[in-house]
């Protein structure tokens, strides 16, 4: 009776666990799906990204971007293996908002957003979806790393909210999002 008693016990638990594990597992396209619409948020509104999120750089961390981006616009996140900075370019004559999202060296991490059963580009076009009319430049990508894409429908590749990853056919290194600023 006792070890019915206790297998019973051990299947509950076992069961519990596998639960709390599946409720509890972020995968990469759930990381690129959040910094991916928190980026064309702030591009498209203004709205700060990633706030209360990652750490700002500190004073050893080798920052992945070269330009002057100020601390509290740029973060490191995800245990630190990715990097996002974003700004307002106004000195230019159509002003845009940009926001960059970058992976970090970090040993013995990924280098990149790992992706499942590489369907890259239908992932990217549903989440950048409530953002607009965004249409990927190809329907598929079958080498990489490469260059990739997504711009709005009916409009010049300089124009509008636009997307481009660095990518291969399941993964995803770097990607940015600009935005015109509209008055």
């Amino acid at each position: 009776m006792k070890l019915a008693g206790f297998i019973t016990g051990a299947g509950v638990a076992a069961a519990g666990l596998a639960v709390w594990s599946a409720l509890t597992t972020v995968t990469d396209a759930m990381r690129l799906d959040r910094m991916l619409t928190a980026c064309a948020d702030y591009a498209t509104t203004g709205a700060p990204p990633f706030v209360g999120e990652g750490r700002s750089i500190g004073v050893y961390d080798v920052p992945v971007f070269e330009d002057d981006f100020v601390a509290d616009t740029h973060r490191i996140l995800d245990d630190g293996r990715f990097e996002a900075g974003w700004e307002q370019i106004d000195d230019v004559e159509s002003p845009i908002r940009l926001c960059r999202v970058t992976a970090r060296f970090d040993g013995g991490a990924p280098m990149s957003f790992r992706l499942e059963g590489g369907a890259l580009i239908p992932l990217v076009t549903q989440i950048l979806a409530s953002f607009g009319d965004l249409v990927p430049e190809t329907d598929t990508i079958t080498d990489g790393p490469r260059t990739l894409g997504w711009y709005e429908a009916g409009k010049a590749q300089d124009e509008g909210i636009r997307v481009v990853l660095i990518a291969g056919p399941s993964d995803v290194s770097s990607f940015f999002v600009g935005a015109d600023v509209t008055p």
